[in-house]
């Protein structure tokens, strides 16, 4: 390769680090001089120090981050490949960033182990990202607040959940089809399309009741609402809204008893409820849709829980007990007493 090539070609290497906010750094061991590259440079803003290349990457890593910089050059040179991590690094003039690093060993012309840390600058993703946690994070607290189960969004053709963080549904969002019909019984599905294509031509908000079919194969009632969304032309562009159970008469029967059973019910029937099916605290959070600590402060409640937490969370917990076979029997006294009856196929 001539030099007129060769200088074409680190130029060209050059210009891509910069445009892509990478950079690399080259050595044969930990000890041997090390090599940095243009864009490794400029992710630490072309620090003007007097420092071996060596002692300038180590004093640029962050403090709190520098023994496990320095564990994973350790592993390098032992012919262990570390993952990929970030690190936060010092930078001259911008303070403090954060650069992702994958170490790799390669080998030179004459075989000889080389060892090449390969950084890209994450500072705007880390950032993006942390953002993006905290607002999942506080949509998660509205929705609890405002007793929504499902946030979804989609367009004339099909629906996307957004969240189902709170759990009702049984579902992961990623569990969830873009097709939300398929979620409904058969024998409810046609029905329900026409009615909710018949809504979506009006071109105004609406709120029904439906009936869903949960992951864990039971079906429960919901109020799924939907308001459009306009485009800069006053065009629907698309439609939101939300799904949120609801606790109406259903064929069993089974909310008529829990309005009744709700009052009576005490942290010890929680504690034994778990017992008989053989639950944890996470168990009954998983089918109830929700949280581990809320199912603990039931089960640590002495006396009742009327009162104390929302009826919907107490009710929540009896129709997850209920749908696994709980039996509450209520005596004269107005006592509760459970048992577990197994049976192969429910009533409804």
């Amino acid at each position: 390769m001539c030099a007129e090539t060769r200088l074409s070609s680190l130029h060209l290497l050059s210009a891509a680090e910069i445009a892509l906010n990478i950079g690399w750094i080259m050595m044969s061991s930990l000890d041997d001089e090390w090599r940095l590259s243009h864009g490794m440079l400029r992710l630490l803003d072309f620090p003007n120090t007097h420092l071996s290349a060596h002692l300038l990457v180590l004093t640029s890593i962050h403090s709190d981050d520098r023994a496990r910089f320095k564990e994973s050059l350790a592993l390098m040179v032992r012919g262990i490949t570390p993952p990929t991590q970030v690190f936060r690094i010092l930078r001259q003039i911008r303070g403090i960033g954060q650069a992702e690093f994958h170490f790799q060993e390669l080998a030179d012309s004459a075989g000889r182990a080389m060892y090449v840390l390969f950084a890209r600058e994450v500072t705007t993703e880390h950032a993006v990202s942390l953002a993006f946690a905290d607002t999942a994070s506080r949509l998660d607290m509205f929705m609890d607040a405002l007793d929504v189960d499902c946030l979804w969004r989609g367009n004339l053709k099909g629906v996307s959940f957004a969240s189902a963080g709170r759990g009702m549904l049984k579902y992961e969002s990623a569990d969830l089809r873009v097709n939300w019909i398929e979620h409904i019984p058969n024998e409810d599905r046609a029905a329900l399309n026409r009615l909710v294509d018949k809504l979506i031509e009006t071109d105004a908000r609406f709120r029904i009741r439906v009936n869903i079919l949960c992951a864990d194969h039971v079906v429960r009632p919901f109020d799924l609402s939907g308001v459009p969304i306009k485009g800069p032309i006053g065009e629907t562009a698309e439609w939101c809204g939300t799904f949120t159970r609801v606790f109406g008469p259903s064929p069993c029967g089974q909310e008529e008893a829990v309005a009744q059973i709700l009052p009576l019910m005490t942290g010890a029937e929680v504690r034994a409820a778990c017992g008989l099916l053989g639950w944890s605290y996470l168990d009954a959070a998983r089918h109830s849709g929700l949280s581990k600590a809320t199912i603990f402060r039931f089960a640590s409640t002495e006396g009742s829980l009327h009162g104390i937490f929302k009826a919907r969370s107490v009710a929540a917990f009896l129709l997850a007990i209920l749908d696994h076979g709980i039996f509450l029997d209520l005596n004269d006294a107005d006592e509760l007493s459970l048992r577990l009856v197994r049976r192969e196929k429910r009533a409804c």
